[in-house]
């Protein structure tokens, strides 16, 4: 009975003596990983912060995108209807250049997004008319080989005519 004593009193005792032996002995170990493990919730809880604002602007972002592509469509219905006089016909060159405006814009904000780390998957109408689930990065890449380049910036006077010209038969340029 003795024996079953001392061994309960040596469980005891050893339970309680080696983890205050590890401690001790390894104590600055211990204090460097209570710096990090601090330091990396810290980090944790700013990452969360800028999630939380980062989602509100992908969020109104993303609701901007799906204005402007319906404005985009309903733009595009009325380009395409036949031009009933030379008015309707100046209007739908100024749709034209809205539709160009929105579409620049629209990629401006898909950047945006992108900047953000964020690469949701969307939803688009394919060639065929069949909806199609890609991200927003391919989306892009499709969108930018589409657009026309941008005029260029310098203009050389040798590339601007003046006055008025009139092209004969034999396509000579004549003054």
């Amino acid at each position: 009975m003795e024996q079953l004593y001392f061994f309960i009193l040596g469980l005891i005792v050893g339970t309680f003596v080696i983890p205050l032996y590890i401690r001790f002995k390894y104590r600055k170990q211990l204090n460097n990983v209570k710096k990090i493990l601090e330091e990396t919730r810290n980090n944790t809880k700013l990452t969360f912060k800028d999630a939380k604002n980062n989602k509100k602007e992908i969020k109104n972002g993303m609701q901007r995108l799906i204005e402007i592509t319906n404005e985009q469509a309903k733009i595009i219905a009325n380009i395409q209807e036949p031009s009933k006089n030379a008015l309707h016909s100046k209007h739908k060159q100024q749709l034209v250049l809205r539709v160009t405006d929105l579409q620049e814009e629209k990629v401006d904000i898909i950047r945006i997004i992108l900047s953000t780390g964020y690469d949701p998957k969307v939803v688009i109408s394919g060639d065929d008319g069949k909806p199609e689930s890609i991200h927003l990065s391919e989306y892009l890449e499709r969108i930018l080989a589409h657009l026309p380049p941008p005029p260029p910036t310098t203009t050389d006077s040798k590339s601007i005519m003046r006055g008025k010209f009139h092209v004969i038969k034999g396509g000579k340029i004549s003054h």
